[in-house]
């Protein structure tokens, strides 16, 4: 099928009126207003799956986010069939979403990396508005005075 893959992306490439897109084996990117778009053909599987590079973040993934992106995963109410992910590896969140190349075609292809890229720009902003959030709040915690965290215990209480 990696025919199928070679045509489906050069048919893509001329929708975008892209003349030269590189596609080097299985793998092919380009970037659509700052987004990196993968595209990786899995031969075996004879699928497409669409990678949206939304960087990396100073986010803690374990925690408040991690839980909203549980529920953006939730019948897919969010991220509209695409899966939302933090790499293990070096930290970097993305979107993809996985398709059949049968099911595809260049104008098909199009509207689906046009869709995930609109997609990727709104998750870009709750990332980064979750980036803001979570740098003030450790901020607020590092200026709080040091007295706040004192003990009692043995605390030196006159009595009158």
């Amino acid at each position: 099928m990696t025919m199928v893959y070679n045509e489906l992306m050069k048919s893509f490439a001329a929708k975008c009126g892209l003349s030269n897109l590189i596609i080097d084996g299985d793998i092919a990117a380009i970037k659509i207003d700052g987004i990196t778009m993968g595209f990786l053909n899995d031969a075996a599987t004879d699928t497409l799956t669409i990678v949206a590079d939304l960087g990396q973040r100073a986010i803690n993934s374990d925690g408040a986010f991690g839980s909203m992106m549980l529920k953006a995963h939730y019948l897919f109410q969010s991220t509209k069939g695409a899966t939302i992910y933090q790499h293990p590896d070096n930290g970097a969140f993305g979107l993809q979403q996985r398709y059949r190349l049968i099911d595809l075609d260049g104008d098909t292809l199009y509207s689906e990396v046009e869709k995930l890229a609109n997609l990727a720009d709104d998750w870009k902003a709750i990332l980064d508005g979750c980036e803001h959030a979570e740098a003030e709040a450790a901020k607020r915690k590092s200026e709080e005075p040091a007295s706040a965290s004192l003990s009692m215990a043995g605390g030196g209480f006159m009595r009158v």
